[in-house]
């Protein structure tokens, strides 16, 4: 797959996550690259990029404007007609504005998962992948199964286990 762009840096990012409400204390690595993984798992790495062209193309000021008048014309909508599905009257764009608020939750609760106590039996540890990922893992990754976890160094059999196993996962 060819990009047409790559954007850099996250301090646009870290604006726009701040003017809608999100505290961010230093970084949004770890809570934009678990979002990445998990687009990247469900096959969905193209939305989750387009997302990111859509956020950095509207000033961090609008954005919240943008998504209330797709929010507003989805309940005009629902009042006059209950059957249609939403999807057939909104654009890629407007899909791509409704779907920022709870992209936006996914990087913040990845980040700093100890901001929201409320949603954890126990405590999670910092940024902890493992705890977060089934609160906020897509709909597509709830129906396939549990995210499975690796890090370190393997050697050649290790490697080719491992990798078996997570073609046959997806």
């Amino acid at each position: 797959m060819q990009r047409s762009s790559i954007l850099t840096g996250q301090k646009w990012l870290k604006d726009h996550l701040k003017t809608q409400g999100y505290k961010i204390d230093k970084g949004i690595c770890f809570g934009l690259s678990s979002m990445a993984m998990q687009a990247m798992l469900s096959n969905d790495l193209e939305k989750f990029d387009a997302r990111l062209r859509l956020i950095h193309s509207i000033s961090p000021d609008q954005l919240s404007e943008r998504i209330k008048e797709v929010n507003n014309k989805i309940v005009v909508f629902r009042k006059s007609d209950q059957l249609t599905p939403i999807d057939e009257i909104l654009s890629d764009e407007e899909r791509l504005l409704i779907s920022i608020p709870p992209f936006m939750d996914g990087i913040s609760l990845y980040q700093n998962p100890n901001d929201y106590p409320q949603l954890f039996e126990t405590k999670p540890a910092r940024q902890d992948f493992k705890a977060v990922a089934p609160l906020v893992r897509s709909q597509h990754l709830g129906e396939v199964g549990k995210i499975s976890l690796f890090s370190g160094a393997y050697d050649t059999a290790s490697l080719e286990k491992y990798l078996d196993g997570l073609e046959r996962s997806l």
